[in-house]
């Protein structure tokens, strides 16, 4: 029996990896690399311009609230990706990106001209993101999907590292060659995404397609109509509140009620990036750990134990163990819950479901951190990360029970199976 157990996993394992080859996924995972890199390393080049250009802090919080503004427009980008093919809509985002920061570096142009180059630019990454985690959902087998998305989240948390560290180092050259090289790496993307053949993603056809805005709004009413999707959206965006909210509480903790350094923050984060690789990877390796709603509850119920943990750590050595527990469970909530969102039914409205529930989330983030910044100056960095720690508990308490009333399967659509079992045996 053993044998034959173990005959089947292997068999499983060699279709799997036929599936990647015939379908190029991992030309999909370098441009994404590449795409993120580029973003991130534009980014950090273009802070480190503006400043030593103006001196100015509100000149660079103008830069990062241009940059913030077309993340709110993730449920229209995301119903362009129902639209058109996503891998052909993921390949124009990066040529786009490519001209928008190669004519800065050419045009050199004033501030305000510079905002409004970014604002495009930040535009098509905007629409990038939901037609990324669409293409996962109509290309990639359903029992795939939750390893496609790990592999994901881990070239995500080195791309935007190693980003931001090409950007600072290159742009020491002066900021004209730092974008040149970053408008490069989005040309490479395309090219990568082109070599991928088009028949692997799935299409909905319809006879006559509604206009953008009633196809968003279709969307999101779809959305809000399933109980469990919805109920993981608003998890996911009632999370990353109560996260944001402790963010700024961290260095305040570390700092005054801990006594140590700035590079011991550095560490904390760092180890919090290692928790969120370390799951990824456990991801990886596990045959449906990403695809069930009662992972996505747990994982977001040790999130909780790990901010609670902070609140309570007086020595470092707890510090670090509870950062390294809350990235092990970022990582899992946000892989578990993007795999039971691409499982949505209504496959011509996936990409405004994604869209919908990243700008979500993002919008969630950024009104999470204003309000931390005023509970730390009200109750003190501890008490903040009690406040966050409460609010995840009570989300993963709400999700864990409306997990034993739900229980769904991955579902089998909408990715089409290229390889099959029979014909993996031939």
């Amino acid at each position: 029996m053993d044998g034959q157990s173990h005959t089947f996993e292997r068999l499983n394992m060699v279709q799997q990896q036929a599936w990647w080859r015939l379908n190029r996924f991992p030309l999909f995972v370098a441009a994404r690399t590449l795409s993120i890199v580029g973003d991130f390393a534009a980014a950090a080049a273009l802070t480190i311009y503006l400043y030593q250009a103006t001196q100015s802090g509100l000149a660079i919080s103008g830069f990062f609230a241009v940059r913030i503004v077309p993340r709110l427009l993730g449920p229209i980008g995301g119903a362009l990706a129902d639209r058109w093919n996503p891998l052909t809509l993921l390949i124009l985002c990066d040529v786009a990106a490519c001209v928008f920061y190669l004519t800065i570096a050419w045009l050199q142009p004033g501030y305000f001209i510079l905002l409004g180059m970014v604002l495009l630019a930040e535009t098509a990454a905007t629409v990038s993101a939901p037609a990324a985690r669409t293409l996962i959902a109509k290309s990639v087998p359903a029992e795939y999907r939750g390893k496609a998305n790990a592999v994901l989240m881990m070239i995500a948390t080195v791309s935007m590292t190693a980003g931001s560290g090409v950007g600072g180092i290159v742009s020491a050259l002066g900021y004209r060659y730092a974008l040149i090289i970053n408008a490069g790496t989005f040309v490479a993307s395309a090219i990568l995404l082109s070599l991928i053949p088009l028949r692997s993603v799935s299409r909905v056809a319809e006879a006559k397609q509604p206009n953008l805005v009633n196809s968003t709004l279709s969307g999101v009413r779809a959305l809000l109509k399933d109980r469990e999707l919805s109920l993981i959206a608003f998890a996911t965006a009632g999370t990353a509140f109560a996260v944001a909210v402790d963010r700024p509480a961290l260095i305040v903790l570390i700092g005054k009620s801990l006594h140590a350094g700035s590079s011991t923050y550095g560490f904390v984060l760092g180890t919090m990036s290692l928790g969120g690789l370390l799951a990824a990877s456990l991801a990886l390796k596990s045959k449906r750990l990403a695809a069930s709603l009662r992972l996505f509850g747990s994982a977001v119920a040790l999130l909780a134990i790990g901010h609670l943990a902070i609140s309570a750590s007086f020595t470092l050595a707890l510090l670090f163990v509870a950062a390294l527990t809350a990235g092990i469970a970022g990582s899992l909530r946000d892989i578990s819950g993007t795999t039971l969102l691409q499982g949505f039914r209504n496959a011509k409205s996936l990409g405004v479901v994604m869209g919908t529930v990243m700008s979500g989330t993002f919008l969630a983030d950024a009104l999470g951190s204003l309000a931390g910044g005023l509970l730390i100056n009200t109750v003190g960095p501890r008490l903040t990360y009690l406040v966050g720690g409460t609010m995840m508990l009570v989300i993963a308490v709400l999700t864990l029970w409306r997990s034993f009333t739900i229980d769904r399967a991955i579902p089998t659509e909408p990715a089409p199976v290229l390889i099959t079992p029979s014909s993996s045996t031939r």
